[in-house]
């Protein structure tokens, strides 16, 4: 769910979450969830880790935004289910 360009995790996690809507019931597998995820937030640092962190700093907000679309969706025909280790 990951890209090297720049808005390209965001507009995926946005399109599966989409489409999990769409074909509803459905159910979303999210494999090892806490790599992507990890912990928002961060010291600053070079302008490059900055870009880096800004673009993680979205994926994982867009991606808690939608999460939180499937946990107050009415319908409750979605499920998601994650793995940690």
């Amino acid at each position: 769910m990951t890209s090297k360009w720049v808005g390209e995790g965001e507009k995926m996690v946005r399109a599966i979450f989409r489409l999990a809507t769409r074909v509803a019931p459905s159910i979303l597998f999210l494999d090892e969830v806490d790599a992507l995820l990890g912990t928002r937030g961060g010291n600053g640092g070079s302008s490059g880790s900055n870009n880096e962190q800004e673009s993680s700093r979205r994926f994982k907000t867009e991606f808690m935004v939608q999460m939180d679309g499937i946990t107050h969706n009415h319908q409750k025909n979605n499920h998601t289910h994650t793995h940690t280790h």
